[in-house]
């Protein structure tokens, strides 16, 4: 089931349970991420990395400032750049 979460995009979020939950293993497959993710990686990785090490609660963020800041980098961030994990 998809369902809308706090990063505003469409997310399987038993799949990307699943896929997040190796985000720190060598064989962590960025491109299942992409595909979970509908083509947002950077934003749904980067918060749950922030969240799981404790920095949201340590540096009171806020997270809606925390999604619209990793949006926006993500916004920014070239498509056509064929190094990094994103197609």
């Amino acid at each position: 089931m998809c369902v809308c979460v706090c990063v505003c995009v469409c997310l399987c979020v038993s799949q990307l349970e699943l896929i997040l939950v190796g985000a720190d293993d060598w064989g962590f497959d960025a491109f299942a991420l992409e595909e979970a993710s509908c083509g947002h990686p950077l934003s749904v990785l980067g918060y749950y990395l922030i969240a799981q090490s404790g920095l949201m609660q340590w540096g009171h963020i806020d997270p809606p400032k925390l999604i619209r800041f990793l949006q926006a980098i993500e916004r920014g961030y070239p498509n056509a750049n064929p190094y990094h994990n994103k197609r």
